[in-house]
């Protein structure tokens, strides 16, 4: 499963990764996955570092959201930075932006991949995501997208960034959430951080000062394994 570095000491990630999880083991900086490199950062993590959201449901997968508390504080680097979140009421649907998405996740061939793959489709209006899905998943803590191509978020993306870029620099707008069958045919589907911004804040050190002072976009992994959902 992925994440994203909210400050030094705290990472956000979904909520249905780490319920119940007693330990934990958090990745910085890696390029591939199966190999270790002198940019790489490992950092633990207890079980009373782990806040999953309240309201989280596992039946419909409302409110999948979780911070992490490390239990020593990683270093920034050229790899290794904290997230820019959207400004607070910030209330924009980023509709008809390029959004970006990374991960290690299968491919076409449902292997995962080996590296850190990249790839960017439109981000979608709610209406076209919900007339796209034809059920009642999506909702106003939703953000979709564009399925075009048949390129999604898939197994092994949990929890990875949807960034879009402004003025030259990524702002995280969502994690994945879930996809359609087989990862393809329908949009990807990732909690909106506008919605959830208040959270966020409450739940970490995420704006408090002090410990946050880059705006690049940074993913983390961790060691224990966790699959998009995909929803039919």
């Amino acid at each position: 499963m992925w994440g994203s570095v909210l400050t030094r000491t705290y990472v956000l990630t979904a909520a249905r990764c780490v319920t119940g999880a007693s330990e934990g083991v958090a990745v910085f900086g890696a390029h591939h996955f199966n190999a270790e490199d002198s940019a790489m950062q490992i950092a633990n993590f207890s079980a009373s570092g782990v806040i999953v959201h309240l309201e989280y449901n596992p039946d419909n997968l409302l409110n999948d959201m979780a911070t992490i508390r490390l239990n020593n504080a990683i270093t920034y680097t050229k790899r290794v930075r904290s997230i820019r979140l959207p400004a607070p009421g910030d209330q924009r649907s980023f509709a008809g932006l390029d959004g970006t998405i990374a991960g290690f996740g299968a491919t076409e061939n449902q292997d995962p991949s080996e590296l850190l793959r990249y790839m960017s489709e439109s981000i979608l209006t709610s209406a076209t995501c919900v007339e796209q899905w034809e059920n009642s998943y999506i909702s106003e803590q939703h953000i979709c997208l564009s399925g075009n191509n048949s390129r999604s978020v898939c197994n092994n993306d949990i929890g990875g960034p949807l960034t879009i870029t402004e003025n030259g620099e990524a702002l995280q707008v969502g994690i994945a959430f879930f996809a359609g069958p087989n990862c393809t045919g329908r949009p990807s589907v990732y909690a909106r951080f506008t919605h959830f911004l208040p959270w966020i804040k409450a739940n970490s050190d995420y704006g408090s000062g002090g410990i946050r002072s880059a705006v690049l976009n940074s993913m983390f992994f961790l060691l224990f394994s966790c699959f998009v959902v995909s929803l039919k």
